[in-house]
């Protein structure tokens, strides 16, 4: 055991403990009742050459090394620091040491009197209190075992500190699990009894708990900025594969859940090590559901310059699977051409509308390419192996729209059809419906397909049951549908159901930086021959 957790007997251990530490020096022969930890530090320190008899003086950083060490484990003492002042204040009869992971103290938390004490065998921030530098002592052990350690009076080699009783314990890194220090306490042995090292080992855990957050908060920026603006899924996982964060896309697309873990969603080699293989620019293929395949680009993200997890980035392939019932689309958003920085963001929003079901109303001037946004959300999103069906609401007669949106019963009306006929809705079911010119959509059609959006079923026309749908829906207007509103030309409720997302597309003249890369584009793509140079002036 490596911890000594009763201290009724004290005495009679320590006067043991002396006489066995008395009859090593002077023979260099242990006693059997020396814990195996303990002789084993001691012959480390016989063979490094510690002077076991006198006051060792230990390696000391000078002040510009220890200012760059403590710049280098910055995380640590902010986040380490607190919790010893706040152990400190509760009894300042123990006293609390951090070091980094090779045992050079970064801070001290220590009553004046015990603070003299160590500093006349030189023990304050920036010395090495590791084995080879003052011998066996509670850091030093557990710098080797990775483990608490608790050392009573002359279990220590060196006779400076046989007056206290120390423990110690080992920082990990929650993220890497690498080691980053070492937090020790102690206090004069005749204190012993509030000296447990259950305190510490808990302690220990409330910093590693505190640095997990504090080491994703350092890339929250970062994240913060990502996440909101990349409209493809993306993932954070640690090094062990579990995922840290993802946005909403990423949910929709991968079926993930908090707690996932990277194997679990993604093909990967089953080795534990295998990120560690990961460069920058290094890829991976994920294969969705509905024939949606993704690239994936994976980037490393860091706690003071190392490496602590990973980003997935991943990018749509666009590889279509061709099935009887699908209508295809002839746009996606690879056909929009930009550069300008507020068309780019309306597109990372409908990259973002096309995994959702809610109803996104695209607004617009004729002309602007609201049917190329409505058909690339279609294409892109998860419902792009169902059908796609447009509708031009102001091209059907205000007495057979009903019918063309819902369908008809046998025998609705003069001129019908006996076998009846399935409405765009039952022909969209699974996919996506585009109502354009929506504003031209007469009031009573309006009322209908209110109740359509809110009850999910149709009643064809002349019919009395209704049919559930699934079916996401698309709307679009060069009209201020407020304005249409107002005049009381369109229904308030239907606006509001239908306004769920917003895309608003500017005019080309709105952007005209484009203007320049959709001529060189439309030259590229119509040219028989070589594409022609455009001057300036044409340009102009």
């Amino acid at each position: 055991l490596n911890v000594v957790r009763t201290f009724d007997n004290f005495s009679i251990l320590e006067e043991k403990i002396r006489n066995d530490w008395e009859h090593y020096q002077s023979t260099g022969q242990y006693s059997n009742s020396i814990r195996s930890i303990i002789y084993n530090s001691w012959e480390r320190c016989k063979q490094m050459g510690v002077n076991l008899t006198s006051i060792q003086t230990p390696v000391i950083y000078d002040r510009n090394s220890l200012e760059h060490l403590k710049e280098k484990n910055n995380l640590l003492i902010e986040t380490a620091v607190p919790y010893m002042k706040e152990l400190y204040s509760v009894n300042s009869n123990i006293g609390w040491l951090l070091t980094d992971k090779n045992g050079v103290i970064l801070e001290t938390k220590l009553t004046n009197p015990h603070s003299k004490m160590l500093e006349k065998v030189n023990i304050f921030p920036g010395t090495d209190i590791s084995e080879k530098s003052i011998g066996t002592n509670a850091t030093g052990i557990s710098l080797i075992v990775n483990s608490p350690v608790q050392l009573f009076s002359a279990e220590h080699l060196l006779p400076s500190f046989h007056m206290y009783v120390s423990s110690a314990g080992p920082i990990f890194d929650p993220i890497t699990k690498e080691k980053i220090g070492i937090l020790s306490m102690g206090s004069e042995k005749d204190y012993v009894q509030g000296h447990n090292t259950m305190l510490l080992e808990q302690n220990i855990k409330r910093i590693e708990k505190m640095l997990y957050s504090n080491s994703l908060k350092e890339n929250y920026q970062l994240f913060d900025t990502v996440f909101n603006t990349i409209s493809e899924p993306i993932l954070l996982f640690d090094k062990n594969r579990k995922v840290l964060r993802y946005n909403s896309i990423a949910k929709q697309v991968l079926e993930i859940s908090p707690e996932s873990y990277l194997h679990h969603i993604i093909e990967i080699p089953s080795s534990r090590d295998w990120i560690d293989g990961l460069k920058n620019d290094s890829k991976g293929f994920f294969k969705g559901k509905n024939g949606m395949d993704w690239d994936i680009l994976f980037q490393p993200f860091t706690r003071e310059g190392i490496v602590i997890g990973w980003i997935a980035l991943f990018q749509k392939m666009y590889v279509l699977t061709s099935t009887s019932n699908r209508n295809t689309t002839r746009y996606q958003f690879t056909n929009i051409v930009t550069h300008n920085k507020a068309m780019i963001k309306i597109l990372n929003l409908a990259k973002k509308a096309a995994f959702s079901d809610k109803t996104v109303l695209i607004t617009g001037e004729t002309g602007t390419g609201k049917e190329l946004v409505a058909q690339s959300i279609h294409s892109y999103g998860s419902r792009n192996q169902g059908p796609f069906v447009e509708v031009n609401c102001g091209a059907i007669s205000k007495e057979l729209v009903a019918s063309e949106l819902f369908g008809y019963v046998g025998g609705a009306f003069t001129g019908a059809k006996a076998k009846g006929v399935k409405g765009k809705f039952l022909h969209a079911d699974q996919g996506t419906i585009f109502l354009d010119e929506i504003g031209d959509l007469p009031l009573d059609v309006q009322v209908y397909l209110l109740r359509v959006l809110e009850e999910r079923t149709i009643i064809p026309v002349g019919g009395l049951n209704p049919t559930p749908i699934n079916v996401r829906v698309l709307a679009a207007t060069h009209k201020d549908l407020e304005q249409e509103v107002k005049k009381g030309n369109f229904r308030e409720d239907l606006y509001h159901r239908l306004n769920i997302i917003n895309i608003k597309i500017p005019p080309l003249r709105e952007r005209t930086e484009d203007i320049p890369l959709l001529a060189r584009t439309f030259f590229n793509k119509y040219s028989e021959g070589p594409s022609p140079i455009v001057s300036d002036e044409v340009i102009q």
